[in-house]
């Protein structure tokens, strides 16, 4: 806490602040959580110290974290290659917050602050791996902030049908905080670093269809979800019940990636549930992986979209492509499932749809997504 922040009431007690340091440390390339709790917290390349870090860029008494007034200061202690938070050298005694990135030369941890009662059951935290930078992402704090005032915005990209009339829009997430960057990669980059990746999601679906709503309310709308979303669907359901309940006229297609349910029975309860809802059922980028033709039999969708991978090229692209193609539209239509060719980027490609039988087209040649501000008028 801030020592310039109010004190609380009198007889009122605040919870008790626990402060960890993690990061990918070992050879194992495991993600460590570390308590910070004796003070001074010394961290360097010596034996006897609160972090001992085995690599010969750190000085062997580096830098070391001092808790002054309820608040965590850090100071650089003259190392070689330098201290720095949140990518800006240490040159006094700096202020941590929950979620600040400290390097300690290329050494990279991330500050993490917990009330007592949110102490997980486990010390370790989920991360996906790539460079350090960015499994540790900068941003946390204006994520939370981001997240609880939603200040994230929406596109509007037209999906055509083979006439040319627009079929509907897909609800594409951009981000609005002015501390952060608009695209929705880096910004589930940082959410899913904090386990926030299916608030964001949430967030981002709802602020669009609110737009849509206010908007152009008679249309129909393709929404996105995170793949964490369906590992709990009845929560997942829950949630769409509460977008249903706000928004109760618009129209919604949920696009769900083919791999979401490797249960079918699961994903025909889930494709029931929604249409008692109102909402139709779109599988997103079919074939970029395995395509799951079982769940395309057994738990049939409204539409199925397929990937960009698929229709790049198709004008050029072998006999082989092009029969497995025709073989997916053959059998859509059988079901009466919508097929929708994402990605059309040229001329070319959007001939060979229309004369292979797609119902439906999406690509930059035909649109792009359109902002809020140009979608409104």
């Amino acid at each position: 806490m801030c020592a310039a922040s109010a004190k609380p009431a009198k007889g009122a007690r605040s919870k008790p602040r626990l402060w960890f340091l993690e990061g990918y440390l070992d050879r194992n390339r495991s993600l460590r959580r570390m308590p910070v709790a004796d003070f001074p917290y010394r961290m360097g390349r010596q034996a006897d110290l609160s972090l001992t870090l085995d690599s010969t860029e750190i000085s062997r008494v580096h830098a070391e974290i001092l808790k002054k007034r309820g608040d965590l200061v850090i100071r650089d202690l003259g190392s070689t290659n330098g201290t720095f938070v949140n990518h800006e050298p240490v040159t006094r005694e700096t202020r941590l917050r929950d979620g600040d990135i400290i390097h300690l030369a290329t050494v990279e941890l991330r500050l993490v602050g917990l009330d007592s009662d949110q102490m997980p059951s486990s010390a370790t935290t989920r991360l996906g791996l790539g460079t350090l930078s960015e499994e540790l992402p900068v941003g946390t704090r204006h994520l939370q902030d981001l997240l609880l005032n939603e200040k994230v915005t929406a596109a509007f990209q037209p999906i055509f049908s083979t006439g040319g009339e627009i079929h509907g829009w897909e609800v594409l997430g951009r981000g609005a905080h002015p501390q952060l960057s608009g695209k929705p990669m880096d910004l589930f980059r940082i959410a899913e670093s904090v386990g926030l990746e299916i608030m964001l999601s949430s967030v981002f679906r709802r602020v669009g269809v609110a737009l849509a709503s206010q908007y152009h309310p008679q249309g129909t709308y393709f929404v996105n979800t995170h793949p964490q979303e369906t590992e709990d669907p009845g929560q997942f359901v829950r949630t769409m019940e509460t977008l249903r309940g706000e928004f109760p006229n618009l129209g919604m297609v949920v696009e769900l990636h083919e791999g979401a349910f490797a249960d079918v029975k699961a994903l025909n309860t889930l494709r029931e549930q929604l249409a008692a809802l109102d909402m139709k059922l779109a599988f997103d980028d079919f074939g970029a992986g395995r395509a799951r033709l079982v769940e395309l039999s057994d738990a049939p969708p409204d539409y199925i979209k397929l990937d960009i991978s698929l229709v790049r090229d198709l004008d050029k692209a072998s006999a082989a492509r092009r029969d497995m193609v025709e073989m997916m539209l053959d059998f859509s239509r059988k079901r009466d499932i919508l097929t929708v060719a994402e990605g059309v980027s040229r001329a070319g490609e959007e001939r060979v749809c229309r004369e292979m039988g797609f119902d439906l087209l999406q690509g930059f040649h035909l649109g792009r997504p359109q902002s809020a501000e140009h979608f409104a008028a």
